[in-house]
């Protein structure tokens, strides 16, 4: 499903990344553990095509993303790739449903089948009664689901998450993964959760570590 294979990425005479090789499996859901500063998000961004390696592939479904040119790689994140971040990013003067909608309506999808995609997924996130309302007047739980949301939109096979139980506490934190899980049942998609959380990075299949620029990966008995 993913390879990522040699990936080296330096920042002028920093170098972050040395040669990190890992793949994952179909419908996995995964955490990238690593301290501040570990170069966890610098390869979350490698991976969906966002950032450049220096040096390196990330194959998707067999897709070697960086041979492909901008126009190419643009219309392929937006179709397999979904992003959940950390502060959310939504656009504060649109609804909740209308966030949601956004990724769809960029790739020119019927906008009539967009909105009804998108109440699907706010009923199966248990926020349809926060569709009409914006960003400053949602919780950070809910604002999360609505991120959550617009990243399924539509329907990619992989979704990248970057510290997204991160301003969350820890019962909502929880409740998040138990989501994620929910989801990855329904929908069947990948998902690779980048964290500094050993507790929350223990909730998912697989761990995998960050340490001085390679990885490994921490064997561990999921919690349920």
């Amino acid at each position: 499903m993913i390879i990522i294979e040699n990936i080296y990425k330096s920042y002028g005479n920093l170098e972050v990344l040395k040669g990190i090789n890992f793949s994952v499996k179909r419908s996995e859901i995964v955490s990238v553990l690593g301290a501040s500063g570990a170069g966890k998000t610098t390869l979350l961004q490698i991976i969906g095509t966002l950032l450049k390696p220096d040096k390196g592939k990330v194959l998707i479904d067999n897709v070697d993303t960086f041979s492909l040119n901008e126009k190419e790689l643009a219309k392929f994140r937006n179709l397999n790739i979904g992003f959940v971040f950390q502060f959310h990013h939504l656009l504060p003067e649109f609804t909740a449903l209308e966030n949601i909608c956004i990724p769809g309506l960029i790739a020119k999808k019927n906008k009539n089948d967009v909105q009804k995609k998108a109440i699907k997924l706010l009923e199966a996130l248990n926020i349809n009664d926060r569709a009409g309302h914006k960003p400053n007047e949602l919780s950070g739980g809910e604002k999360q689901r609505v991120a959550i949301a617009r990243s399924l939109i539509n329907d990619p096979s992989i979704i990248l998450a970057d510290e997204p139980s991160g301003n969350l506490d820890s019962k909502n934190a929880k409740d998040l993964y138990n989501i994620i899980f929910s989801l990855r049942k329904t929908f069947e998609q990948t998902f690779i959760i980048v964290t500094h959380n050993e507790e929350h990075a223990k909730l998912t299949d697989r761990m995998f570590e960050i340490k001085d620029g390679v990885i490994c990966e921490n064997m561990h008995k999921r919690i349920q």
